[in-house]
């Protein structure tokens, strides 16, 4: 039986945090002494739920006795980590150290990477440059790279254009990563729910807290016959999960999936020790990021990330804050190897004039698509009498999306009073 736990937190004002849905989290209460995670009974977990006056956590172990919880009215919450990921981290770094030259020449950056002619992809619905991105990428040898400034719909409208063209023009499996489980959740709802072509079938992997009716660990429920999983993995071109989980079962898939195409969003947080072990055991990836939006998150100190090896800042490696993604883009600019790397330029989300305050960091010009982002309309009707007439009034941007999204806080710990209540 699985335990569900509310918690409801007061407070006077907002507190910034990173929490998302699908966190693994720790819990423990206040005490005399205040809050004291060495002296006090933890709980683990994970966010089941997240609104903006209470969470929902879901417990890995069953409880049996309920008066631990009701005796405190504040616990506080704090991010929680598998040291396994660590650990599967690590070896998978050897993938990288035993690769073949020519494939450790192409992530250091030093081998070009090859491009064949082998597709034209054209949709009436999506732009022009929005099919050359994707043309390049299934021509693509080697890999591709993809930097989606925000809004330009780099999982709804590219990830899943490639994906489902690779499906109905190849016999190839495809692995889907991304570095956040919201991330995961996303893209498997793009494939649920295309725009413009037809639904694409997938396996997820993750654990039995995920919901979703393509968990593979739902679907092998009670059946402990390999032979079965390899038959429903074999039935199955495309496999989604987090860079995390994917480390962790890397050996095992082996066994299963032959490792050809990867694609990896998210790929601008997530760092060299990251994504070299993974790559190196893949003939072709594609990374899909934005690191002028979400560069590699590293809550180590800076002093301690600058590289001093001489041998590694030649290859560009010279501060490990800095990831693959971002590397290997601007090696790639700078050695003109333009078919290996693309921009996304059509955005749907912002006004166009929110749009020109960012769009000289980018080294192709965001444009504008729907009517609705290019129109002002005033909001502050302004008496004839006052100082600011009609003539003068303040004049807002329109538009039907989210202009300014914040990016997650990183904080070292994050407290949050709250009370405990079951379901």
């Amino acid at each position: 039986m699985k335990i569900m736990v509310i918690l409801i937190y007061f407070y006077e004002k907002d507190i910034p945090h990173s929490f998302r849905k699908g966190d693994l989290v720790i819990l423990y209460p206040e005490s005399e002494n205040g809050y004291d995670s060495l002296t006090q009974h933890i709980l683990k977990g994970s966010i089941k739920e997240l609104h903006h006056n209470r969470l929902i956590v879901s417990l890995f172990n069953k409880q049996t006795d309920y008066t631990f919880i009701r005796e405190y009215n504040y616990w506080a919450i704090e991010p929680d980590i598998f040291e396994r990921n660590y650990w599967s981290k690590i070896s998978c770094l050897f993938n990288f150290l035993k690769c073949d030259p020519r494939r450790s020449d192409l992530l250091l950056g030093v081998e070009e990477p090859l491009t064949e002619n082998n597709f034209d992809f054209e949709d009436v619905n999506l732009t022009p440059h929005q099919n050359i991105c994707i043309t390049r990428a299934l021509n693509a040898r080697d890999y591709f790279l993809l930097q989606g400034p925000p809004g330009t719909g780099k999982t709804s409208t590219f990830l899943v254009n490639y994906i489902g063209e690779l499906v109905e023009q190849t016999t190839d499996k495809i692995i889907v990563l991304a570095f956040t489980n919201k991330a995961v959740e996303k893209i498997c709802q793009s494939l649920k729910e295309p725009r413009s072509r037809r639904p694409i079938d997938y396996i997820r992997l993750g654990s039995k807290h995920v919901e979703d009716d393509y968990l593979f660990a739902e679907l092998i429920e009670d059946d402990d016959n390999p032979d079965n999983w390899q038959m429903l993995l074999e039935q199955n071109r495309v496999l989604v999960t987090t860079v995390a989980t994917f480390q962790n079962n890397l050996l095992l898939l082996k066994q299963f999936i032959d490792f050809k195409n990867v694609i990896i969003d998210e790929a601008s947080q997530l760092t060299e020790a990251d994504l070299a072990g993974i790559l190196a055991t893949f003939e072709k990836f594609v990374l899909v990021g934005d690191h002028k939006q979400l560069p590699a998150i590293v809550t180590q100190h800076e002093k301690t990330c600058k590289v001093h090896q001489d041998a590694l800042i030649e290859y560009g490696i010279n501060d490990l804050r800095t990831s693959m993604f971002e590397r290997l883009m601007i090696n790639a600019s700078r050695r003109g190897w333009h078919h290996s790397y693309g921009q996304l330029t059509d955005h749907y989300r912002m006004h166009e004039h929110i749009a020109s305050l960012i769009t000289s960091h980018y080294n192709e010009p965001l444009v504008a698509v729907l009517p609705e982002q290019k129109t002002l309309i005033s909001l502050i009707p302004y008496p004839p009498s006052h100082p600011y007439n009609l003539s003068q009034r303040v004049e807002l941007f329109s538009s039907k999306h989210p202009l300014i999204q914040p990016p997650a806080r990183i904080d070292k710990k994050q407290w949050w009073p709250l009370s405990s209540h079951k379901l």
